[in-house]
C-alpha cells in the first residue's frame, strides 16, 4: 500500500490521517466538556486521544502509509491537544497557570524546531536514536522505553485534572485514591519529559547551527575555487 500513483487526496485520507481528524473531533468535544465540569466525559476523551495517537503510528507503519504530511500532523495533533488541556489546568489551578502555560509555550518551541531540525537532516522520523545527546540515544534507545515515558507523560496531566474532582477509590493498604496515586507516581517521568524536551531543544539548535555553517564553508570555498 505505498505511494506510487497516488493522488494528494489519497494521501490526505489514508488511515493514520483519518484517525487523525477523529481525534481532532473527540478532543474539541472534550475540551468543551472541561470547560463545563464535564469532567468524566473529558477525561475519558483525553485517555481515548492518547490510545488513538499510538494507534495511528502503528496504522502508519503496519500499512506502509507513512508520509511527510502524517508525521506534521501528528506532531501538531499532540502540541495543540496538549496545549487545550493545560489552558483548561490554569483554570483549575489558577495560582500556578504561569507555570503550565510557560510549560505550554516551552513545549510548542521544543516540539517545532525539534521537528524542523529533522526536516533539515533529511531524516524521516521525529525518533533521533542516532543523537550524539546521550540523553536522546537513552530516550529513544528501545520502543517500549519510550512509549513507557511518553504514557507516564500524558498520565500526570489527565491525573492533574481529574483529582481536582475526585481521588478515585482508596487503594487498600494505603489510604490514597488511585487517581492521586497515578499523580504522585507519574511526577518523576513527567520531570524526566521535561529534561528530555530540553535536550531536544538543545540538540536541535546544534544541529541546525552546524548545517548553516557547513553551508556558508561550502559557499565560501565554492568562492574561493572561482577566483
Amino acid at each position: 500500500m505505498g505511494y506510487e500513483g497516488k493522488r494528494v487526496i489519497d494521501i490526505l485520507l489514508n488511515v493514520p490521517n483519518i484517525i487523525g481528524y477523529v481525534r481532532v473531533s473527540l478532543y474539541i468535544w472534550g475540551i468543551w466538556q472541561a470547560h463545563y465540569d464535564g469532567y468524566v466525559i473529558a477525561a475519558s476523551m483525553y485517555f481515548l486521544n492518547c490510545v488513538l495517537d499510538a494507534a495511528d503510528g502503528f496504522a502508519a507503519r503496519g500499512l506502509d502509509q507513512c508520509s511527510k504530511f502524517g508525521a506534521i500532523f501528528d506532531v501538531i495533533l499532540d502540541v495543540v491537544q496538549m496545549t487545550m488541556w493545560k489552558s483548561v489546568l490554569c483554570n483549575l489551578y489558577p495560582e500556578y497557570s504561569f507555570f503550565i502555560m510557560f510549560h505550554a509555550g516551552i513545549t510548542i518551541f521544543g516540539e517545532w524546531i525539534h521537528r524542523h531540525s529533522c526536516e533539515v537532516r533529511s531524516s524521516h522520523t521525529h525518533f533521533m536514536s542516532d543523537s550524539s545527546n546521550p540523553i536522546l540515544r537513552y530516550y529513544y534507545a528501545t520502543r517500549l522505553g519510550h512509549d513507557f515515558m511518553v504514557w507516564s507523560y500524558w498520565c500526570f496531566w489527565l491525573m492533574l485534572y481529574i483529582t481536582k474532582y475526585t481521588n478515585g477509590p482508596i487503594v487498600p493498604g494505603i489510604d490514597v485514591g488511585i487517581w492521586q496515586l497515578l499523580l504522585w507516581l507519574s511526577i518523576p517521568c513527567a520531570f524526566n519529559r521535561f529534561v528530555i524536551l530540553l535536550a531536544k531543544i538543545y540538540t536541535s539548535i546544534n544541529v541546525m547551527c552546524a548545517i548553516d555553517l557547513e553551508v556558508k564553508n561550502t559557499y565560501n570555498l565554492r568562492s574561493k575555487k572561482s577566483y
